[in-house]
C-alpha cells in the first residue's frame, strides 16, 4: 500500500519522489528496491523516517504497528498516519506516544490517483491547517472521505475489498477469453 500511495502523490505532483523517506527491512527487499526506482530516499531505519519526516506513514501489517512504532521518537509536530487495519486510534497514539494521529485505508487504486481514501482522527487533537493538509494528501489519491472511526472498516469493505472482487471477475472474464481465443489488447 505504500507503494501505491507514493506513486499516487507523485502522479499528482501533491509531492515529488524526492521528498519521501521510506523504510524497508533489508536493501535487498523487493518495497527498497521499488521505492528507490520510484525517486525516494530509502533506508532500513524506522527512527531515521521517524526523525526526518514531518508527515509520517505507517504501513506495515497490524502486528508489526507496535514493535515499528517503538523504534521511533517523533517531533511535536509530526503527523502519523496509519493504514495498517484494525489498529485503533487511542492504540496508535499509545503506541507512537504523539497525539496527532490519522487512520486512513485507501485501495489499491489510489495508485493511479483512482481510489478512495477512507480516513479518520479525533478531530479535538489536529488544528486546521492539519485536517485541511490530511484532507489535500487523501483528496490526491482520487477521492479522500473523512468518516467516524465507527465506519472506518465498514466503508473500507465496501471501497477497497468490494473492489477487488469486482476487479477479480473482470480479469476472469478477460482471462477467459483469452483461453477461447481472442487476442489480449
Amino acid at each position: 500500500m505504500a507503494q501505491a500511495m507514493i506513486r499516487g502523490f507523485v502522479q499528482s505532483d501533491l509531492v515529488p519522489a524526492k521528498n519521501f523517506i521510506v523504510s524497508a527491512t533489508s536493501e535487498s527487499s523487493k518495497n527498497f528496491k521499488i521505492c528507490q526506482d520510484i525517486g525516494a530516499r530509502c533506508t532500513t531505519s524506522n527512527a531515521e523516517v521517524a526523525k526526518a519526516a514531518s508527515i509520517v506513514f505507517i504501513a506495515v501489517k497490524p502486528h508489526l504497528v507496535r514493535p515499528v512504532l517503538a523504534e521511533c521518537e517523533f517531533s511535536d509536530d509530526a503527523l502519523l498516519i496509519s493504514v495498517a487495519t484494525r489498529v485503533k486510534l487511542v492504540a496508535l497514539t499509545e503506541a507512537s506516544r504523539t497525539r496527532r494521529v490519522i487512520r486512513a485505508l485507501p485501495n489499491t487504486a489510489t495508485r493511479l490517483c483512482q481510489g478512495v481514501a477512507i480516513y479518520t482522527y479525533n478531530k479535538g487533537q489536529l488544528t486546521v491547517v492539519e485536517q485541511a493538509s490530511v484532507e489535500l494528501l487523501m483528496d490526491s489519491l482520487g477521492s479522500g472521505r473523512y468518516v467516524p472511526e465507527s465506519l472506518l472498516q465498514p466503508m473500507s469493505a465496501v471501497s477497497a475489498c468490494g473492489m477487488a472482487y469486482m476487479y477479480m471477475g473482470i480479469e476472469a472474464m478477460a482471462d477467459g477469453g483469452v483461453k477461447a481465443g481472442i487476442p489480449r489488447a
